[in-house]
C-alpha cells in the first residue's frame, strides 16, 4: 500500500536537483515520484529544493549535519517565505555511518549517527526557535505518514489508525512509547527490547 517513489539521496554535486527538474520538463513522470533527502547541505540545493516544493514536490531534510544546520533553520526559511510546507519532512541517518574528510578527500573521521537526533530536533524548534508545536511536530509524523501513502493509519491520532503514540513530558523528553497499543516504554522505563537487544 506504499507508493513507488525515488529516494535521492543528495550529495554536494554540482548538479544538484538539475537532473530532476529535466526528467520533469521531458517526460510525463509526476513530481510526487521524487524524493530527494539531505538537500539542506548547501545553499544552491536549498534553493532547488524551494522550487520543487513550488511545483508540488517533496523535500526531506535530515537531522545531525553540523555542516549546514538543522532542519528547523530550512524550515523557518520555508515558513517565512510562504512556501507549502505539507511536503517537508524530517528524517534522520539513525544507526547510519558519517564522516567527514579534508580538501584532499582523506577521511579525518568515521562514526555513526544515534537515533536521537529527530527528537533533538523537535526539541531545538520549539525550545529555542519558538515554534509552536504544532507546527512543528507534523514535519516528523503526519507530513510523513502522508508522503508514503500512509496517512489514514500512520502520523496522526484517529479513529481507526494504528495506537502508535509517543507521550513527551513538558520539557518534550520521552516518556511512553505505545505501538500499535502495546506499551513498549512507561514512565521512561523501558518494558521491551528489540530482537538484538540484551
Amino acid at each position: 500500500g506504499k507508493p513507488g517513489v525515488v529516494i535521492l539521496h543528495m550529495g554536494d554535486g554540482k548538479r544538484g536537483l538539475q537532473p530532476v527538474f529535466e526528467a520533469l520538463e521531458t517526460s510525463d513522470v509526476p513530481v510526487g515520484i521524487f524524493r530527494p533527502t539531505h538537500v539542506g547541505r548547501n545553499r544552491k540545493l536549498r534553493e532547488e529544493t524551494f522550487d520543487l516544493l513550488k511545483i508540488g514536490g517533496y523535500a526531506d531534510f535530515t537531522c545531525g549535519s553540523k555542516k549546514a544546520g538543522g532542519p528547523s533553520r530550512h524550515i523557518l526559511e520555508a515558513i517565512k517565505r510562504e512556501l507549502p510546507t505539507e511536503h517537508i519532512t524530517v528524517s534522520s541517518d539513525g544507526h547510519g555511518s558519517w564522516s567527514n574528510y579534508d580538501e584532499a578527500g582523506n577521511l579525518l573521521e568515521i562514526g555513526v549517527a544515534g537515533v536521537d537526533s529527530m527528537m533533538r530536533e523537535l526539541r531545538h524548534m520549539v525550545q529555542e526557535k519558538e515554534l509552536p508545536l504544532e507546527t512543528a511536530l507534523p514535519f516528523f509524523t503526519a507530513n510523513v505518514a502522508n508522503a508514503l501513502g500512509l496517512g489514514k493509519h500512520k502520523g496522526m491520532i484517529l479513529e481507526q489508525a494504528d495506537a502508535d503514540l509517543l507521550l513527551l513530558n513538558k520539557d518534550l523528553e520521552l516518556d511512553t512509547v505505545i505501538a500499535k497499543g502495546t506499551v513498549l516504554m512507561e514512565s521512561g522505563n523501558l518494558l521491551r527490547k528489540g530482537t538484538y537487544e540484551a
